[in-house]
Protein backbone atom coordinates (compact mmCIF):
# COMPACT_ATOMS: atom_id res chain seq x y z
CA UNK A 1 0.00 0.00 0.00
CA UNK A 2 1.00 3.63 -0.40
CA UNK A 3 0.97 6.66 1.90
CA UNK A 4 -1.98 8.97 1.25
CA UNK A 5 0.15 12.00 2.13
CA UNK A 6 3.41 11.59 0.22
CA UNK A 7 2.77 8.57 -1.99
CA UNK A 8 5.65 6.53 -0.64
CA UNK A 9 5.27 2.76 -0.44
CA UNK A 10 4.42 1.52 3.08
CA UNK A 11 4.81 -2.02 4.37
CA UNK A 12 1.63 -3.93 5.16
CA UNK A 13 0.69 -3.61 8.83
CA UNK A 14 2.73 -0.44 9.36
CA UNK A 15 0.89 2.22 11.36
CA UNK A 16 2.99 5.13 10.11
CA UNK A 17 4.65 6.12 6.85
CA UNK A 18 8.43 5.68 7.11
CA UNK A 19 9.04 8.82 5.01
CA UNK A 20 6.65 11.50 6.28
CA UNK A 21 5.32 9.85 9.45
CA UNK A 22 1.64 10.13 8.45
CA UNK A 23 -0.58 7.52 10.21
CA UNK A 24 -1.81 4.84 7.84
CA UNK A 25 -4.92 4.01 9.92
CA UNK A 26 -7.29 6.67 11.21
CA UNK A 27 -7.66 6.72 14.97
CA UNK A 28 -10.96 5.50 16.31
CA UNK A 29 -13.33 8.16 17.63
CA UNK A 30 -13.72 8.29 21.38
CA UNK A 31 -17.14 8.37 23.05
CA UNK A 32 -16.47 12.04 23.88
CA UNK A 33 -15.90 12.81 20.18
CA UNK A 34 -19.13 11.09 19.22
CA UNK A 35 -21.07 12.99 21.88
CA UNK A 36 -19.58 16.30 20.76
CA UNK A 37 -20.34 15.69 17.09
CA UNK A 38 -23.91 14.57 17.82
CA UNK A 39 -24.70 18.00 19.26
CA UNK A 40 -23.85 19.75 16.02
CA UNK A 41 -24.72 17.26 13.29
CA UNK A 42 -28.13 16.89 11.67
CA UNK A 43 -28.92 13.28 10.81
CA UNK A 44 -31.50 13.13 8.02
CA UNK A 45 -33.77 10.04 7.93
CA UNK A 46 -32.85 7.20 5.62
CA UNK A 47 -34.63 7.00 2.26
CA UNK A 48 -35.92 3.53 3.09
CA UNK A 49 -38.11 2.51 6.02
CA UNK A 50 -37.19 4.24 9.25
CA UNK A 51 -39.26 2.06 11.52
CA UNK A 52 -42.72 0.98 12.58
CA UNK A 53 -44.84 0.97 15.73
CA UNK A 54 -47.46 -1.69 16.46
CA UNK A 55 -50.42 -1.00 18.73
CA UNK A 56 -53.77 -2.38 19.92
CA UNK A 57 -56.97 -0.65 18.84
CA UNK A 58 -59.44 -2.71 20.93
CA UNK A 59 -59.29 -4.96 23.99
CA UNK A 60 -61.96 -7.22 22.51
CA UNK A 61 -59.96 -7.83 19.33
CA UNK A 62 -56.55 -7.44 20.99
CA UNK A 63 -55.05 -10.03 18.64
CA UNK A 64 -55.61 -7.68 15.66
CA UNK A 65 -52.69 -5.28 15.76
CA UNK A 66 -52.55 -1.93 14.04
CA UNK A 67 -49.28 -0.44 12.84
CA UNK A 68 -47.73 2.76 11.55
CA UNK A 69 -44.62 2.66 9.38
CA UNK A 70 -42.45 5.73 8.88
CA UNK A 71 -40.37 6.46 5.77
CA UNK A 72 -38.73 9.61 4.48
CA UNK A 73 -41.74 10.51 2.36
CA UNK A 74 -44.73 8.64 3.76
CA UNK A 75 -46.55 7.61 6.91
CA UNK A 76 -48.24 4.26 6.28
CA UNK A 77 -51.05 3.49 8.73
CA UNK A 78 -52.82 0.11 8.95
CA UNK A 79 -55.79 -0.21 11.31
CA UNK A 80 -57.98 -3.34 11.77
CA UNK A 81 -61.60 -3.15 10.59
CA UNK A 82 -64.32 -4.82 12.68
CA UNK A 83 -68.09 -5.16 12.72
CA UNK A 84 -69.52 -3.80 15.99
CA UNK A 85 -65.98 -3.89 17.38
CA UNK A 86 -66.12 -7.70 17.59
CA UNK A 87 -66.07 -9.40 14.17
CA UNK A 88 -62.77 -8.95 12.23
CA UNK A 89 -63.15 -7.49 8.75
CA UNK A 90 -59.68 -7.02 7.28
CA UNK A 91 -57.45 -3.99 7.66
CA UNK A 92 -57.73 -0.38 6.53
CA UNK A 93 -54.53 1.00 5.03
CA UNK A 94 -53.69 4.65 4.43
CA UNK A 95 -50.51 6.05 2.93
CA UNK A 96 -50.06 9.68 3.94
CA UNK A 97 -47.56 11.84 2.04
CA UNK A 98 -45.42 13.72 4.56
CA UNK A 99 -45.39 16.71 2.21
CA UNK A 100 -49.17 17.06 2.73
CA UNK A 101 -49.19 16.64 6.52
CA UNK A 102 -49.50 19.97 8.32
CA UNK A 103 -49.47 18.86 11.97
CA UNK A 104 -50.16 15.97 14.33
CA UNK A 105 -51.13 15.61 17.99
CA UNK A 106 -51.82 12.79 20.43
CA UNK A 107 -54.72 13.05 22.85
CA UNK A 108 -57.35 11.17 24.88
CA UNK A 109 -61.14 11.01 24.59
CA UNK A 110 -64.12 9.12 26.01
CA UNK A 111 -66.70 7.53 23.68
CA UNK A 112 -69.85 8.09 25.74
CA UNK A 113 -71.98 5.77 23.57
CA UNK A 114 -69.63 2.80 24.01
CA UNK A 115 -69.22 3.62 27.68
CA UNK A 116 -72.98 3.46 28.34
CA UNK A 117 -73.50 0.31 26.25
CA UNK A 118 -70.60 -1.44 27.99
CA UNK A 119 -71.88 -0.41 31.42
CA UNK A 120 -75.37 -1.78 30.66
CA UNK A 121 -73.96 -5.10 29.38
CA UNK A 122 -71.71 -5.45 32.42
CA UNK A 123 -74.67 -4.71 34.70
CA UNK A 124 -76.77 -7.37 32.95
CA UNK A 125 -74.00 -9.91 33.46
CA UNK A 126 -73.67 -8.90 37.11
CA UNK A 127 -77.39 -9.32 37.70
CA UNK A 128 -77.30 -12.78 36.10
CA UNK A 129 -74.72 -14.11 38.55
CA UNK A 130 -77.50 -15.15 40.93
CA UNK A 131 -78.48 -18.06 38.65
CA UNK A 132 -76.09 -20.99 39.30
CA UNK A 133 -77.01 -22.63 35.98
CA UNK A 134 -75.82 -19.68 33.90
CA UNK A 135 -72.94 -18.34 35.97
CA UNK A 136 -70.36 -18.93 33.21
CA UNK A 137 -72.52 -17.09 30.67
CA UNK A 138 -73.07 -14.28 33.17
CA UNK A 139 -69.32 -13.94 33.74
CA UNK A 140 -68.71 -13.87 29.99
CA UNK A 141 -71.35 -11.15 29.51
CA UNK A 142 -69.95 -9.11 32.38
CA UNK A 143 -66.39 -9.43 31.06
CA UNK A 144 -67.54 -8.35 27.59
CA UNK A 145 -69.23 -5.31 29.10
CA UNK A 146 -66.10 -4.36 31.06
CA UNK A 147 -64.00 -4.62 27.89
CA UNK A 148 -66.45 -2.35 26.08
CA UNK A 149 -66.12 0.19 28.89
CA UNK A 150 -62.33 0.07 28.54
CA UNK A 151 -62.64 0.46 24.77
CA UNK A 152 -64.65 3.63 25.36
CA UNK A 153 -61.47 5.20 26.80
CA UNK A 154 -59.46 5.96 23.69
CA UNK A 155 -55.97 7.31 23.10
CA UNK A 156 -55.58 8.60 19.57
CA UNK A 157 -53.30 10.34 17.10
CA UNK A 158 -54.86 13.10 14.97
CA UNK A 159 -53.04 13.87 11.71
CA UNK A 160 -54.04 17.08 9.92
CA UNK A 161 -53.65 17.15 6.12
CA UNK A 162 -53.32 20.27 3.98
CA UNK A 163 -56.60 19.27 2.27
CA UNK A 164 -58.42 19.85 5.56
CA UNK A 165 -58.86 16.12 6.26
CA UNK A 166 -58.25 14.90 9.79
CA UNK A 167 -56.96 11.31 9.99
CA UNK A 168 -57.60 9.64 13.35
CA UNK A 169 -55.54 6.65 14.52
CA UNK A 170 -57.19 5.03 17.59
CA UNK A 171 -55.29 3.17 20.33
CA UNK A 172 -56.38 1.63 23.61
CA UNK A 173 -56.02 3.90 26.60
CA UNK A 174 -53.08 2.03 28.13
CA UNK A 175 -50.99 2.59 24.99
CA UNK A 176 -50.97 6.37 25.31
CA UNK A 177 -47.16 6.27 25.29
CA UNK A 178 -47.24 4.73 21.81
CA UNK A 179 -49.63 7.46 20.65
CA UNK A 180 -47.10 10.03 21.86
CA UNK A 181 -44.28 8.15 20.09
CA UNK A 182 -46.24 8.11 16.81
CA UNK A 183 -46.94 11.85 17.02
CA UNK A 184 -43.30 12.60 17.92
CA UNK A 185 -42.00 10.56 14.96
CA UNK A 186 -44.32 12.31 12.52
CA UNK A 187 -43.30 15.70 13.89
CA UNK A 188 -39.63 14.74 13.43
CA UNK A 189 -40.36 13.89 9.78
CA UNK A 190 -42.05 17.26 9.35
CA UNK A 191 -39.07 19.03 10.93
CA UNK A 192 -36.63 17.12 8.70
CA UNK A 193 -38.60 18.03 5.58
CA UNK A 194 -38.73 21.67 6.66
CA UNK A 195 -34.98 21.58 7.27
CA UNK A 196 -34.33 20.08 3.82
CA UNK A 197 -36.59 22.69 2.20
CA UNK A 198 -34.81 25.55 3.96
CA UNK A 199 -31.40 24.19 2.93
CA UNK A 200 -32.56 23.91 -0.69
CA UNK A 201 -33.97 27.45 -0.67
CA UNK A 202 -30.78 28.90 0.86
CA UNK A 203 -28.67 26.98 -1.66
CA UNK A 204 -30.73 28.26 -4.58
CA UNK A 205 -30.57 31.83 -3.23
CA UNK A 206 -26.80 31.58 -2.82
CA UNK A 207 -26.48 30.27 -6.38
CA UNK A 208 -28.63 33.16 -7.68
CA UNK A 209 -26.51 35.71 -5.80
CA UNK A 210 -23.33 34.17 -7.16
CA UNK A 211 -24.67 34.21 -10.71
CA UNK A 212 -25.77 37.85 -10.28
CA UNK A 213 -22.33 38.80 -8.93
CA UNK A 214 -20.60 37.07 -11.82
CA UNK A 215 -22.85 38.86 -14.29
CA UNK A 216 -21.95 42.22 -12.70
CA UNK A 217 -18.24 41.43 -12.93
CA UNK A 218 -18.61 40.50 -16.61
CA UNK A 219 -20.53 43.74 -17.27
CA UNK A 220 -17.84 45.75 -15.46
CA UNK A 221 -15.07 44.12 -17.52
CA UNK A 222 -16.95 44.73 -20.74
CA UNK A 223 -17.42 48.38 -19.74
CA UNK A 224 -13.64 48.82 -19.40
CA UNK A 225 -12.98 47.62 -22.91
Amino acid sequence: MYCKQCGSQVNEGAKFCGVCGTPTVAAEATPEDVAANSRHTFYAPQSTGIGAIEFITSYITFYLKGSIEFTNDNVIAQVPNTILGVIPLGRRKRTLDVAHITSTVSDFKVDIKKLLIGAVIALVGLCSLGDPDSILLALAIMAFGVLMVLNALVSYVAISMDSGELVIIPLVVFERDKADMIADNINRLLSARKYDTNVRIHTENAADRMAYGQAQIVDAINGLR
